[in-house]
């Protein structure tokens, strides 16, 4: 039970993270405007993606909301058979992530991204919290894999 509720509470909290952190910037930062958050360096940039994540052009918007439900549905299958706390961990965050732009997609047809971060035109495509949680999660999945084949 402990484990469950685990897994609620880091999903959870990975989509409260996004969402609210989207929420903000929507209301403060108009669409393709940036606020500088350390110099040039870091900046947040209001823009709207109708793609994948950092703006990759997979299917059309009913693959963009049947795909992360069918992610969610496995990511869900195997988080309740995840061994290792850092699988639990890895398989809620990408849950939690995955929601966040899910519940954009289904609201507004796109994703809010502000995350800017770079050097003068050398930039980072623009990602969200969400995005952030699912990399995170994923690179985890990735690290638990090559330390079990060891």
């Amino acid at each position: 039970m402990a484990k469950i509720k685990l897994a609620i509470l880091l999903s959870l909290w990975s989509f409260l993270i996004d969402q609210v952190t989207k929420g903000i910037l929507v209301t403060k930062v108009p669409l393709h405007s940036s606020v500088s958050i350390l110099g040039d360096v870091v900046r947040f940039t209001h823009i709207r993606n109708p793609m994948a994540a950092w703006g990759l052009p997979i299917g059309g918007t009913l693959s963009l909301i049947v795909l992360p439900i069918a992610i969610g549905i496995v990511v869900l299958v195997y988080r309740f058979r995840a061994q290792t706390l850092t699988e639990r961990i890895a398989l809620s965050i990408i849950l939690g992530g995955a929601l966040g732009n899910l519940i954009d997609r289904i609201r507004w047809g796109n994703v809010v991204d502000f995350i800017d971060i770079g050097v003068g035109n050398v930039r980072w495509p623009v990602f969200n919290m969400a995005d952030a949680f699912v990399t995170v999660g994923m690179l985890l999945v990735i690290y638990t894999i090559l330390k079990k084949r060891r």
